[in-house]
């Protein structure tokens, strides 16, 4: 008997061929909407590090310049409508943007009409597998754009996302950014930054928060030393392909090593967009879309096996 995550990952690999399966996997798939609902409901203080971000605006500003003019674009992800706007700059043939977040469409709206872009375009209060064909929009797209990486990289289940949205896509479209790839770091314990826990102390001075400084999970950290030249790639996916919504793969660690850091990379001709970030000869920090993941071992491994599904990422150490 198969399970529910290889009957989804058969229906959705049909999807390009026979629209009508969007359905089945619809229903099929609600659990893992359900599960990812609530950012939909949640506060917008995300949207505020999105656009802050300087290097994932300019790297989505490069990629709509030299992609959209022309063309059938549908955004899955409206937010709060920056996307949009640079990819209305572009002067697209047209721009249809979705986003099951009614306060973000709202927002996205009244953002866009008051910085006078064409009025070429149609935003959809409505999650991409709601989308039908043709009363939303025809299946002759040109590129689906987005930017759904959450702080793993997997969290917001945008491979299965992506592969359900190929049934929008013309013969030669595609989807953009066309690559994601994941890489690790092997590191000693890495040095850091402490956070101040003085309020609680001042209310329960008894307490002893040492356990809470001391950890990685509470605090940031600084670039550290690795041990190995270069990041080392795990999973290079194209999400143009017809790629696996899951896979894994085991590596050898370097003696002493304590932990890995794991980082993203969104690919799209020359143009990358990551969350590493160099810092000296062999040092390395994380920032941006996730900001990185740490994971320290609890005892010494010799192996490492990456993980990935449908809905998330796992790092487990073996011996």
């Amino acid at each position: 008997m198969k399970d529910i995550n290889t009957i989804l990952e058969l229906i959705e690999s049909g999807i390009e061929e026979k629209p009508r399966l969007n359905s089945l996997s619809k229903k099929l798939g609600s659990f893992t909407q359900q599960k990812i609902e609530h950012l939909f409901k949640s506060s917008q203080n995300y949207m505020k590090k999105m656009i802050k971000d300087n290097q994932r605006t300019l790297f989505y500003k490069h990629v709509t310049q030299n992609l959209c003019k022309n063309k059938k674009v549908l955004e899955i992800g409206t937010g709060v409508g920056l996307l949009s706007y640079l990819i209305l700059k572009a002067q697209p043939k047209s721009l249809i943007s979705c986003d099951g977040n009614s306060q973000n469409i709202l927002l996205a709206q009244k953002f866009l009409q008051q910085n006078n872009v064409d009025n070429n375009y149609k935003l959809l209060n409505k999650s991409s597998y709601d989308l039908d064909i043709p009363d939303d929009l025809d299946a002759d797209i040109d590129i689906v754009i987005h930017e759904l990486f959450a702080s793993n990289g997997f969290g917001e289940s945008f491979l299965q996302t992506l592969k359900n949205a190929k049934r929008f896509l013309n013969k030669g479209g595609r989807i953009v950014p066309g690559i994601f790839q994941l890489f690790y770091l092997p590191t000693c314990q890495p040095n850091l930054h402490k956070s101040s826990f003085d309020n609680i102390r001042n209310i329960l001075p008894e307490l002893d928060v040492s356990t809470w400084e001391d950890s990685p999970y509470m605090n940031k950290f600084t670039p550290f030393k690795c041990y190995l030249d270069k990041p080392q790639l795990v999973f290079q996916i194209d999400l143009n392909s017809n790629f696996l919504l899951s896979d894994n793969k085991i590596f050898e660690l370097p003696p002493k090593c304590t932990g890995v850091m794991i980082y993203f990379n969104a690919k799209e001709g020359e143009n990358t967009l990551t969350t590493l970030r160099e810092g000296g000869p062999n040092h390395y920090f994380c920032r941006s879309f996730g900001e990185g993941i740490y994971q320290q071992f609890s005892k010494k491994s010799s192996k490492v096996r990456f993980s990935y599904n449908r809905e998330n990422f796992s790092i487990d150490e073996l011996d």
